[in-house]
């Protein structure tokens, strides 16, 4: 292990966004994936029984309102996944179907998580917020009006998200150099963001990656030798959810991962959930 890591360090670049994919979308779902995708729900009954799933929570939305900003026990943890969620579903279907309802129900949900007064101090819960409008920003970049919309939302990715991480860097405090989820859940959140808003805030978004791409390996060391997690399989769903996520954007906005997803274990830790998961459920 330690020789890939040094390997690892080793090839690092003095820049990260040197290969940045112009424009947007750039993140996880590029537009050049959308006809297969669109051609896969047509010809595939699992495809298609996702993307029915997702229209009727597309429309259960239609009566629901936006997030609002309230603290339960402290967190604001289940309003990120909220809004991550929704994002997500209201983006994909306004990508893959062109229906203005979906891009007006996504606003809804993305102006209400940036008048929040704050994402919370809990890094959790940031990271997660952040991961969720950044997605909205990048999937949904071209229909934004550009002197209101997009400067807002990418304010608040700076400010209440991404630029909150440089002291945690800085300092290699607690989730800068953790083994186990929380790492891998705010370098996620955080990474996205920075790639979400790069090409305005290079100078950020180049000292994040940097940071993050140090920070990382700590945690990814975690699933060595043979893809287990010592948090057990909840964590390592949690855990390995945003792995992928940050890694899959990495591929789709620099092309490559800067050898991440290659660490000892990470590629076969698949089978630990097959394997930690009995009969019963």
């Amino acid at each position: 292990m330690l020789p890939f890591l040094l390997a690892l360090a080793l090839a690092q670049p003095t820049d990260p966004l040197q290969t940045l994919r112009p424009g947007h979308p750039r993140l996880i779902l590029l537009d050049d994936d959308l006809p297969r995708l669109r051609s896969l729900i047509r010809q595939d009954d699992q495809a298609r029984k996702i993307y029915e799933h997702l229209t009727a929570e597309a429309r259960s939305l239609e009566a629901a309102p936006p997030v609002r900003y309230e603290l339960v026990q402290g967190r604001l943890l289940h309003l990120s996944r909220l809004c991550a969620d929704r994002v997500y579903t209201l983006a994909l279907l306004f990508r893959l179907d062109g229906e203005r309802r979906h891009l007006d129900r996504a606003l809804e949900e993305l102006r209400a998580a940036i008048a929040f007064p704050d994402w919370n101090d809990n890094f959790l819960d940031k990271a997660e917020m952040t991961h969720a409008v950044a997605i909205g920003y990048d999937w949904l970049y071209n229909s934004l009006s550009p002197g209101e919309d997009r400067t807002a939302i990418r304010r608040a990715i700076v400010e209440k998200g991404v630029r909150d991480a440089l002291p945690i860097y800085r300092d290699q405090r607690w989730w800068a150099i953790n083994r186990f989820n929380w790492n891998l859940v705010c370098n996620g959140g955080v990474g996205l963001g920075a790639l979400a808003v790069a090409e305005e805030e290079p100078a950020l978004a180049r000292t994040v990656l940097r940071y993050a791409l140090q920070s990382l390996p700590v945690a990814l060391a975690s699933y060595g030798p043979d893809g287990g997690w010592a948090e057990g399989p909840d964590y390592w769903h949690y855990a390995t959810r945003y792995a992928v996520c940050l890694l899959a954007g990495l591929h789709t906005a620099l092309g490559h991962d800067f050898g991440l997803s290659e660490m000892p274990g990470f590629t076969h830790t698949g089978h630990f959930r097959v394997h930690s998961i009995g009969p019963s459920g």
